[in-house]
């Protein structure tokens, strides 16, 4: 089954929550955009050669990218049973016409509840250069910091 990626900010994270903000896995225009793991390894490299050529508009410059990684199969045993939705190949941000995915189908509540219980350590990374670490709650609020100070800095340029 293919493993999904989506790209996060660390701005959307809610320290106080412990978890991102719903705009981190919501709809926007035809479904939730994902890239396809295997695909974007196989292209790119790595899965943060991918983030950084195609989804860098994704997270604060000069910051490290972070991504939730999940299965298919993982995905739909999150949801209740009467959920249904399927991925589809569509073009991506930057072209990622190859890698790209979107999540069809959830409804607004069934992505919240997924997002809510789901987009957290131990499934959250980071990327430092190409390799890639587990985040935890400090790590995150550290990150969303230096993401903060870095757009505070440019602003003042």
């Amino acid at each position: 089954m293919p493993t999904y990626v989506r790209v996060l900010s660390p701005l959307a994270y809610n320290e106080i929550r412990r978890r991102f903000e719903s705009y981190a896995f919501q709809r926007t225009g035809v479904g939730i955009s994902v890239f396809d793991e295997d695909c974007a390894i196989e292209r790119s490299v790595s899965v943060c050669g991918h983030i950084t050529a195609h989804y860098f508009h994704l997270h604060p410059p000069e910051t490290p990218p972070l991504f939730w990684r999940f299965e298919q199969t993982v995905l739909a045993a999150w949801l209740p049973q009467e959920a249904t939705f399927h991925v589809e190949e569509t073009e991506g941000p930057n072209d990622d016409v190859h890698c790209h995915r979107d999540i069809i189908g959830l409804s607004v509540s069934q992505a919240k509840s997924t997002r809510r219980d789901y987009c957290l350590p131990p499934f959250v990374f980071v990327c430092w250069g190409d390799d890639v670490a587990e985040v935890d709650h400090n790590m995150l609020i550290t990150l969303k910091g230096d993401a903060k100070d870095r757009l505070a800095t440019l602003g003042d340029e």
